[in-house]
């Protein structure tokens, strides 16, 4: 909070000549400056626009107004607060948006050289970071939905996955509107901006494997307020994929085929599942 302090001084004397009406700050800690140089003379009013489902108390100042896509970030900023708050539809780039038809995303996905059949998303933002390949390789293993691995710009993580088969492994790339349409469920590690970008293109989203700390605060919100689920474990992760693609607008025959596992099938996978989480409960409790 000091660093804000110095920060904020520094900014309210740069601003000395050009005076904005208006601050807009799409990060919270960049807000918190901002009402912090409001204390050392600056007079333009600051609204702070928050991308993540869930806020930290110290983002939260006494002055200022707060606009949110969830109404579960509302009421948590509300909490930190009390704050004055609007909920808004997601700031997301125009071109990102539903398939107009079935049609249209078989031509996306003819035109991307991608597979037929269901196809899950996996993202992380630009950086690519977080367990992303753990968790290409549950939804791989499964041998029912093709994952395709959005890596940014990780180039190690894009070296190491185009070794491995059943996947799709993708660098940094400027058309995600297209990918989301044409996919039928998005796993983040991480909310924030690409949750929005998925509820506009009506895109199921599952978080999966999250990052430490505001991943799994994200994903802690969405799933306790009916935003998005979060398996704890691949038959759970398993349950939920074959659930949200099977509401995907326009899915395919074959799609949906491909999610016609027997019980067999189902038993064989929970009992890996249990047997995963065995030897990561003995290994935990190593000295």
């Amino acid at each position: 909070m000091q660093l804000i302090a110095v920060v904020g001084k520094k900014l309210a004397n740069s601003l000395d000549e050009f005076v904005p009406d208006t601050i807009i700050s799409t990060y919270p800690l960049g807000g918190l400056i901002v009402d912090n140089a409001r204390r050392h003379g600056l007079t333009a009013s600051l609204i702070t626009y928050v991308t993540d489902p869930a806020a930290h108390r110290i983002w939260i100042s006494e002055t200022g107004r707060y606009l949110a896509t969830w109404t579960a970030t509302a009421t948590e900023i509300w909490r930190h607060g009390p704050a004055s708050i609007a909920v808004v539809p997601p700031a997301v780039h125009p071109a990102f948006g539903p398939a107009t038809c079935e049609g249209d995303r078989l031509r996306l996905r003819a035109e991307m050289g991608l597979l037929a059949g269901a196809l899950a998303l996996l993202t992380s933002g630009s950086w690519g970071v977080g367990d992303m390949a753990a968790a290409a390789r549950d939804i791989r293993d499964f041998g029912l939905i093709t994952p395709v691995v959005i890596c940014g710009r990780n180039r190690e993580l894009v070296k190491d996955l185009s070794k491995e088969s059943g996947m799709i492994v993708i660098g940094w790339t400027d058309r995600m509107p297209d990918l989301m349409r044409t996919c039928d469920v998005a796993v983040l590690n991480s909310g924030g901006l690409t949750l929005a970008e998925a509820r506009v293109t009506a895109l199921p989203v599952i978080h999966y494997r999250p990052l430490p700390g505001q991943g799994i605060a994200n994903a802690n919100v969405c799933e306790e307020h009916g935003i998005a689920p979060w398996p704890k474990n691949c038959y759970q992760l398993l349950s939920a994929l074959t659930e949200a693609i099977g509401t995907r607008p326009f899915l395919t025959d074959r799609a949906r085929n491909q999610l016609t596992a027997d019980d067999e099938l189902l038993a064989e996978i929970q009992a890996s599942c249990e047997r995963g989480s065995q030897k990561m409960v003995a290994k935990s409790g190593r000295r």
